[in-house]
C-alpha cells in the first residue's frame, strides 16, 4: 500500500498557494448544483498516488504553478471542451523506462 501522506502535504500545500481548498472534494460526491469551479477525485495509481482536479482558466495556470513548485512529478491537461470537462491532472510518480519524468502532456478530447 502506497504511504499518502506525502501526496496529501504536496496537496495541502498547493491549496495554500492558489488560495482554494482542494481536500474538502476528494473522493466525495457532490450536489449537482454546486457552483464551485474545482472538484477533486483522488485514486491510487500503479506507480504512485494521483488525482484529477477539474478547474480552467487563470486556475489551471495557477495550479500548474503550484504543481511544479511542490514537485507533482506528472501534469496532464485537458482544457478543451464545456467548461465541466477541463482538468488538470496530478501525480508523483517516479521515473520508469518509457516513462521518464517530472513530464507535462496534454489529452485530446474525443473527436477532436
Amino acid at each position: 500500500m502506497w504511504n499518502a501522506t506525502p501526496f496529501f502535504g504536496c496537496l495541502t500545500a498547493i491549496e495554500i498557494r492558489i488560495g482554494v481548498s482542494l481536500h474538502n472534494h476528494i473522493g466525495l460526491p457532490q450536489p449537482a448544483a454546486s457552483t464551485r469551479d474545482i472538484e477533486v477525485v483522488s485514486r491510487f495509481a500503479c506507480f504512485g498516488l494521483c488525482c484529477d482536479i477539474g478547474v480552467y482558466g487563470e486556475r489551471a495556470y495557477e495550479l500548474v504553478q503550484a504543481a511544479t513548485s511542490q514537485g507533482m512529478t506528472g501534469i496532464g491537461v485537458m482544457q478543451s471542451g464545456p467548461l465541466v470537462g477541463p482538468y488538470i491532472h496530478l501525480d508523483n510518480a517516479e521515473s520508469r523506462p518509457f516513462a521518464p519524468r517530472p513530464m507535462i502532456w496534454s489529452y485530446a478530447r474525443q473527436g477532436d
